[in-house]
C-alpha cells in the first residue's frame, strides 16, 4: 500500500508539471535521482536505491554555502518535499549525493 502511494505521489508530481527537472543515468539502477521545481516555492526530490547505503541532500545559496543538508536511508523509492517559502528571493542548488554520483539542479526563487 505504501508503494502504490508513493507512485501516485510520484506519478501526480510528474502531471502538474514540473518547471525544471534533473535526474541522473538511468542506465545506473543502483541510483536514480530527480530534482524537480513546482510553480511556488516547493521542490520535490525523488530517489530511487536499490542498496542500503545513505544519500545526502542539500541546498546551497547562491555563494555556495550549505544552508541545508539531510542526510537519507534511501530503500527503494523515496520521495522528498522542500517547501522553501522561508528562503529570500534567489538562486538554489538543490544537490543529490550518493558516492560518487551527484544530481543537482539550479532553482531560482522569486
Amino acid at each position: 500500500m505504501k508503494t502504490f502511494i508513493l507512485s501516485l505521489i510520484v506519478a501526480f508530481s510528474l502531471v502538474i508539471g514540473s518547471a525544471s527537472a534533473r535526474s541522473i543515468d538511468a542506465d545506473n539502477l543502483d541510483f536514480q535521482a530527480g530534482i524537480y521545481a513546482h510553480t511556488g516555492k516547493n521542490v520535490w526530490v525523488h530517489i530511487n536505491r536499490q542498496s542500503a547505503s545513505g544519500v545526502v541532500i542539500s541546498i546551497k545559496n547562491s555563494e555556495g554555502l550549505v544552508i541545508f543538508r539531510q542526510a537519507v536511508q534511501a530503500h527503494q523509492l523515496v520521495v522528498k518535499k522542500y517547501d522553501l517559502t522561508a528562503f529570500p528571493s534567489g538562486e538554489y542548488t538543490v544537490e543529490v549525493k550518493h558516492a560518487e554520483n551527484v544530481v543537482s539542479q539550479v532553482v531560482s526563487l522569486k
